[in-house]
């Protein structure tokens, strides 16, 4: 059986770098990541007559798409919020 990948030497004297984990490379790519799950959230709502979550699972959307919005640039962010802030408005939901 034939490996594709080298196994590494637990005591080589010289490991393998790390992965680059950094916070540019990763910053770089949420915006495109968390627009999709944001624009999800607020067309749940709008196509909705009435609270679609129970107290619990709107808490937790409430907030994550609060922290969401942070990876994205300001304008884009606060009009997301507002827009959101809406349609909780609209549908009665206190938070």
């Amino acid at each position: 059986m034939s490996q594709t990948t080298p196994q590494l030497d637990l005591f080589a004297a010289h490991p393998a770098p790390a992965p680059d984990y950094s916070f540019a490379g990763y910053a770089a790519t949420m915006p495109a990541v968390v627009r999709p799950r944001l624009q999800a959230l607020l067309a749940e709502l709008q196509a909705a007559a009435r609270n679609p979550w129970n107290t619990q699972r709107t808490g937790v959307h409430c907030i994550l798409f609060q922290q969401m919005t942070n990876w994205l640039p300001a304008e884009e962010r606060d009009d997301l919020r507002a827009a959101f802030g809406a349609e909780l408005d609209r549908l009665g939901i206190v938070t």
